[in-house]
């Protein structure tokens, strides 16, 4: 039963994050918890689901990457390193319920300066967005926060957010897997039978998500991104 509710869920999950372009571990991290799977196990699966669904969209913008997504990634190999090194030395309550403050209080920021004109890029942004992703990636998989506040405080376009993310995730996740498999802190149960089964739905809502976003409005699909982000900080607290 939990894997029959688990597959109902991370293809929902995947549905919305094809659309938000990062919703994916924000929704089913705090579900997966409740229904009994631990978290190293949590963490495999979705860094190695976000890896291979977002190849498709990577494909299919691949016009619109950008510079930044590159950068996204060398930021988040140092954060990796440092994640797997505290996950294995701080409680996961405390990593979980850190996250979840720091999501809600810059959601709410982002919130406040959503109608007002783009403001000047941050210096060495990307690289420090990256970091952090690296380091939630390593210790709760949600390794895309960092990333879309920044973007989304930036202001960028829709397809050049989904397609920024989606770049990053597959070379960023393909990494975290590795330097987690070199650590052994790997959990080979999210990889068979999770990832099999949970697989062919996940890409299915993904293909959904993607037609549906690229088609909203910039200032509804800025709304969407802040309103997920937020419920997800909320979950990530409830389940700490």
């Amino acid at each position: 039963m939990s894997y029959l509710l688990g597959g109902i869920l991370i293809a929902t999950a995947a549905t919305l994050g094809g659309a938000a372009g990062f919703a994916t571990s924000l929704v089913s991290a705090p579900f997966l918890l409740l229904l009994g799977f631990p978290l190293p196990f949590v963490v495999t699966l979705n860094l190695s689901m976000n890896m291979l669904t977002r190849v498709a969209t990577m494909v299919k913008l691949r016009r619109f990457i950008t510079r930044r997504s590159s950068w996204l990634i060398v930021g988040s190999i140092p954060g990796l390193v440092l994640g797997v090194l505290v996950v294995t030395s701080v409680s996961s309550h405390a990593i979980k319920f850190g996250t979840g403050v720091v999501v809600l209080l810059l959601t709410v920021i982002l919130a406040r300066t959503i109608s007002s004109a783009p403001p000047k890029p941050l210096k060495g942004g990307p690289a420090v967005a990256g970091f952090a992703g690296g380091f939630l990636g390593a210790t709760t998989s949600l390794n895309g926060m960092p990333a879309v506040l920044l973007l989304a405080r930036d202001k960028v376009a829709p397809a050049s957010f989904l397609a920024d993310l989606a770049f990053y995730f597959v070379v960023s996740n393909a990494i975290a897997l590795g330097i987690l498999w070199l650590s052994n802190t790997l959990n080979t149960r999210a990889l068979f039978p999770a990832l099999l089964l949970w697989l062919p739905g996940s890409l299915i809502g993904n293909q959904i998500g993607i037609a549906l976003g690229t088609r909203l409005p910039e200032r509804i699909f800025r709304w969407f991104i802040i309103v997920v982000a937020f419920v997800a900080g909320v979950m990530t607290l409830v389940t700490a």
